[in-house]
Order: structure tokens, then C-alpha cells, then sequence
């Protein structure tokens, strides 16, 4: 037996549908839609053209994977501390930490002189490096998916979701200086 009734509107159709962008991401905010243009202009501030062109496949598919990002690659902490995403860096920081201990420590073990123990660092480095660089765009693209959730959770209909995505986006210099600052302390203590 068939429904009665008129067919439901198509999303194209129905005027209380949100906009839809050509960078919609599949919906991974707990059934609070997509991510329009200019959601993601609001999030990410400058350069915002690279991110929405960087996660557009990722939108298709709602995946994670994002591309590759040269900036992460090339100064990784700091690249997070920038783009805010504060437990990314706290991880990173660590597993980095980790990583020259274990180097050194093994290098000792091994009886291996100073350059082979820099070579170890250096190589776990590449490694944790390469990884972000392999993950940062999605690391960011998950982070702009909650910050526009909790967003629409705050706003009521209608409301613009701009100033507050504005505040939990963007990027922060403050926080390149801090990482920074924590750098230089574990350089000094690790000599």
C-alpha cells in the first residue's frame, strides 16, 4: 500500500532548507548539516580559499583525509599552535619529547658516538613531521566541524553563526610565541 499524500520537497525545492554550498561536508556534527562557505570563511579568517579547496573532497565524502599540508610538514607544532588546536599540539609536543629521549637514550645504550644519536632525533622527527603534514588539513577540518556544531547549538534560527565562529577560529600568534618559549625550554633541558 502506497503513502498518501504529496511527495516531499526536494532539498532544491524546500525554502527552509539551509544554504547549500559546492563544499558541503557530509554531516559529522551530530545531525546539524553542513558546513557553507561561509562558515568556513568565518572559522579559518585569511586563507580561507585554501582550506574550503583543501577539504572540498572531504566535504564529498565526509572523510577525514584532507590533503597534504606543506606549513604543517614544515613547522608542525607551531602550525597547530597557530590554527588553535591546542590538544593536536599538546600530543605532537609530547610524541616529539618522546621521540628524542628514546633516541638518546637508545643511542647511549648502543654505544653510538653523537652524530648517530642526532640521526636517530632527527629521523623520529621526520617521521612525527611527515605525519602531520599527512594529517594537519584533517586535524583542522575536524576541529571547524565541532567549533560550526556548537555554533548551531548556541544559535537560534535565523541567528548568524559568524561572531561566535569567529572567536573559536582563526589563528593566534600569542600561541606561536608560547610554543616557542616551550621549545627553547626543552632545547636548554635536553642538552
Amino acid at each position: 500500500m502506497q503513502a498518501s499524500g504529496p511527495p516531499a520537497p526536494s532539498p532544491a525545492e524546500n525554502p527552509y532548507a539551509p544554504p547549500l554550498s559546492d563544499t558541503a561536508l557530509a554531516d559529522t556534527s551530530g545531525g546539524r548539516g553542513d558546513l557553507t562557505d561561509e562558515e568556513i570563511r568565518a572559522f579559518v579568517g585569511e586563507n580561507h580559499d585554501y582550506y574550503r579547496g583543501k577539504w572540498a573532497r572531504a566535504n564529498r565524502t565526509g572523510g577525514f583525509y584532507a590533503g597534504f599540508n606543506v606549513a604543517a610538514l614544515i613547522v608542525s607544532t607551531l602550525w597547530l599552535l597557530f590554527r588553535k588546536m591546542y590538544l593536536a599540539f599538546a600530543v605532537l609536543f609530547l610524541a616529539q619529547v618522546a621521540v628524542m629521549f628514546v633516541a638518546a637514550v637508545a643511542g647511549s645504550l648502543l654505544g653510538g658516538d653523537a652524530s648517530q644519536v642526532m640521526i636517530g632525533v632527527f629521523a623520529g622527527l621526520a617521521v612525527t613531521k611527515v605525519t602531520i603534514g599527512f594529517l594537519g588539513n584533517g586535524l583542522y577540518l575536524r576541529r571547524a566541524r565541532r567549533a560550526v556544531g556548537a555554533a548551531r547549538l548556541r544559535g537560534s534560527i535565523g541567528e548568524s553563526n559568524v561572531p561566535y565562529l569567529v572567536t573559536q577560529g582563526g589563528t593566534s600568534m600569542a600561541a606561536v610565541a608560547v610554543g616557542i618559549l616551550a621549545n627553547i625550554v626543552v632545547n636548554l633541558i635536553t642538552r
